[in-house]
């Protein structure tokens, strides 16, 4: 168990560099992941970031264009898997939650219409594209209005 308190991102990314045979875990998404941060944020609602919020907005100010063409590559439902495969919270902890945000919003807002005659269902999952959208456009701000 004290092992497992060990095994953190940035050591995992270490080994992944320096041992031969272990660069997979760098692109595995199974590994354990740290959320350094809980957002509650009366706009947005609550959600966890690896990131602070002055870390989330430089790294968004830093790698906007960047993140941005990386996301354009990646779009669509059919797409998400394989940037799953590419960018995961080990090897791009930035761009993966970027676009784990958009996946969320773009998933409830198709999902949201399939419950048209649901209003509580339907309310529920609207709400839930909007707030993903909202962290968006306050935290990935650069990156949402440059990606397609």
């Amino acid at each position: 168990m004290g092992n497992s308190f060990l095994i953190t991102p940035p050591r995992i990314i270490w080994f992944a560099e320096h041992v031969k045979g272990a660069a997979f875990l760098k692109y595995n998404d199974s590994v354990m992941l740290e959320y350094g941060y809980l957002y509650e944020d009366p706009d947005t609602g609550v959600f966890r970031s690896r990131f602070s919020p002055e870390k989330l907005k430089q790294l968004d100010r830093e790698r906007a264009v960047e993140a941005a063409e990386i996301l354009n590559l990646f779009q669509g439902e059919k797409k998400y898997k394989m940037f799953l495969q590419f960018y995961t919270p080990i090897s791009d902890p930035f761009v993966h939650e970027a676009r784990v945000h958009l996946f969320r919003r773009n998933r409830y807002l198709r999902t949201a219409l399939n419950h048209k005659n649901d209003p509580e269902e339907f309310d529920r999952r609207m709400t839930i594209a909007f707030r993903e959208n909202q962290i968006m456009e306050e935290y990935y701000h650069d990156t949402l209005h440059l990606s397609n």
